[in-house]
Order: structure tokens, then sequence, then C-alpha cells
């Protein structure tokens, strides 16, 4: 049996269009209970969606402390930093610090907005849950015999203030926990035990659902380490595989599904080796400029350098744009085209992209497929999501 404790809160996508009752929380319960692992729940949830709640469970037994609100977390796209309300609310529930208080031999533990789990175990994880303000595992009275903590890289730099996976890996062991994982994205994550540390990848997938799959991780990685008695890196192993069925599919894995074998890992290249990306699209208005920005910034967040028009060339006449767009395009290895508008200018650098052999991810929402068929015939890699767009992109540029 896995007590969890953790957040179930509305989440809010504006495009892809997604609206469901979600939070780690409830999340990692039902991926648990996806593996057939008997577990238990507590959680904070406005009195309004307590009976959506229930409705989601699938029988699993929850102990939900009533609040005046659920929270939304609102994305504009699946990797945009979501708006939180209502936020009086939100400030609200901070000052008050509810808590949650949770005895049993293993807990899955995750960081909410509405206060703090309060838990003793014999085996606990913990995912902190907060990149602006994680707060370590036992400041608010928590105790476990044998602790696992698992964060996301920002997570991770901010509780110990290193700027490595490594490192920080090292200094969360130092603070007395058994397990440390550093989940890196596009690299995978870092685990850290008395033994050393180890590295295990991601998988390479046709889609990317990014919310939530932190979550799903963690619940994997809980369920190995704690009810199967894994290896640390056995259970991250595991935890990786399953995740990714999750981000293709938004399904949560089965056991033959975290233990499917013949997936392709992503191996990052060395630095010197990565490729230059050509961030084309067109930047004659202000939704075609924010779709650019937003990529761009999305591209170096991911460590990824960029040749963007926009920000290294900018407007002007032919003899100012031709020559200086052309040789970013010949200097660069992948093209990410933002096609909405069949822009003449971006469907040349397709072309050209296309005759120089360069691998071409193209992002498009509202066009025809009959007015795409010279960009699929070259074998452009087509997406209509924003967060798939970005990742088949920078997997293009910096993995084997």
């Amino acid at each position: 049996m896995i007590h969890v404790v953790g957040g179930s809160y509305l989440e809010l996508c504006r495009e892809p269009h997604y609206y469901e009752l979600f939070g780690s929380g409830l999340r990692a319960s039902l991926a648990l209970a996806s593996l057939r692992a008997r577990v238990r729940f507590s959680t904070f949830i406005g009195s309004a969606r307590k009976p959506v709640l229930e409705a989601k469970s699938r029988g699993i037994p929850i102990e939900a402390t009533e609040v005046a609100e659920t929270v939304i977390f609102s994305y504009l796209h699946p990797l945009s930093k979501p708006a939180i309300e209502p936020d009086n609310y939100v400030r609200a529930c901070s000052q008050k610090q509810r808590e949650i208080v949770v005895r049993a031999a293993k807990v899955l533990r995750f960081g909410m907005v509405e206060g703090s789990a309060k838990v003793a175990a014999r085996m606990a994880t913990y995912d902190p849950q907060a990149p602006s303000d994680p707060r370590p595992f036992g400041e608010n009275g928590s105790t476990a015999e044998r602790l696992a903590v698992v964060a996301n890289k920002t997570e991770a730099g901010r509780l110990t203030g290193e700027k490595t996976p490594e490192r920080a890996c090292k200094s969360i062991l130092r603070e007395g926990a058994e397990v440390a994982v550093v989940k890196c994205g596009t690299d995978g994550c870092v685990i850290a035990t008395s033994r050393g540390i180890a590295k295990v990848p991601a998988y390479r997938t046709a889609r990317v659902w990014p919310i939530g799959s932190g979550d799903v991780f963690t619940a994997l990685f809980a369920h190995g380490w704690m009810e199967l008695g894994l290896q640390p890196v056995q259970a991250a192993e595991r935890a990786s595989r399953g995740t990714s069925h999750y981000v293709e599919t938004l399904v949560f894995p089965s056991r033959s599904e975290v233990d499917k074998r013949g997936l392709r890992p992503l191996r990052r290249l060395p630095a010197r080796r990565h490729k230059q990306v050509y961030l084309a699209g067109p930047f004659f208005n202000l939704p075609q400029r924010w779709l650019i920005e937003e990529f761009m910034q999305a591209l170096v967040g991911a460590g990824v350098s960029v040749f963007s028009p926009l920000h290294m060339v900018g407007r002007g006449g032919p003899e100012v744009v031709y020559e200086a767009d052309m040789k970013g395009l010949r200097e660069c290895g992948v093209i990410l085209a933002c096609l909405d508008g069949l822009d003449s200018g971006t469907i040349y650098e397709v072309g050209y992209a296309h005759c120089l052999g360069k691998k071409v991810i193209a992002f498009v929402t509202a066009e025809r497929k009959e007015d795409l068929k010279m960009i699929i015939g070259g074998k452009s890699e087509m997406t209509s999501d924003f967060a798939t767009a970005l990742y088949l992109t920078v997997w293009a540029a910096t993995c084997a």
C-alpha cells in the first residue's frame, strides 16, 4: 500500500484544448492504480469539485480536506508558465498553511499550493512540486526512515544552491536522503545513492504532452523503489519508460508498458556536435512575432543554439535580408518552420533546406493538407502541437 498525499487541481490548456481535474496527487494515484498497486490518497479539494474527484478516483480510498475553491492551473500551451487561479485565494492559502497529517509505512508526498503534508513514514518519496520555492522534506516536521527525493532540475538547484544535477544530488544525500533523483527533461535523469551517481535516458516519442509528466515519473519511481523493492536506477529506468508512454498517449501505463523494451533512448551528444537551429517563420504582425519569440525562448531554455532571422537579421529589403538569411540557413543543421499563413519566404526557406538535406520540423495548425503537399513530400516532420514541435527540434539538434 502506498499512501499518496498531493494536490488535486483543475488543469486548463488553451491550445491544444484540455480541461481536466488532475494535479500531482490525483494523477500519481491513478498512475499507481494502473499498475494494480494498492493506493490511498489524501488531498485538498474545493467542495464543488469533490464529486468529480470521487468519480475519477476509480475506487481509490480518498481522504479529502475541503477548501473554499479548487485551484486552477491555466496554460496557454503545454510548455507555457501556468497562471494559478484564483490568485487571491492562493495567497490566502499560503498564509494559513493548512496541513494534512499522514502516518503510513510507505508515503508518496508532493508539495501543494493550498498547504502542506506532514508525514511520518518508514519509506517516503518526496517531490517538492514548487519550482519557484521548493521546501526541504523535513522542514515541516516530516520524517522517514528511508527517503528518496525526486525533483526537477530547477527545484534541485534552488533546494541546494548547486548548478549541476550531479552536485545537487550529492547535496540532497548530505541532507539525509537515501536516494536523490533529478529530472532533466530530454536529458533523462540523474540518480544518486551512497554507491555513486548514474544517468537514465529519456525516450523518443512521436508526440510529447509535458503537463503532468513529472507526476507520472515520480509515481512510477516510487512504485518501483518502495513497492517492488527495485534498486533506484532500475526504478528510474522503469519510470522513464512508463513516462514516455504517458507523454505520447496521455494514458497511464500498465505493467507491461513500464517493462516494455525496444524503445529508442535519447542519447545527448557532446555540445561540440550539437546542431544550430534555424527558426523560420513570418514576423510581420504581433501574433506572428509572439510565436517566434515563444519558440526562441523555449529553444534557448533547452540549451539549443538558434539562428533567428527576426533576432539576427531583422526587417529590411532583399539586399539586406536574403544573403544573411541564406548564410544562416546553410550554417544550421535543423530548421523549425512556422507555416501557418503559408508565408512565401518561409516556404522558400523550407524548400532550400530540403535541397541542402537539412532536417525540417514543420509547425502548422491551420492549413489544408492539400496546400502542404510539397512540404510533406520533402519529408518534413509535421506537427500541430507546440510542445511536440519544440521537443522534436531539440532532439534533432542535440541527440543521436
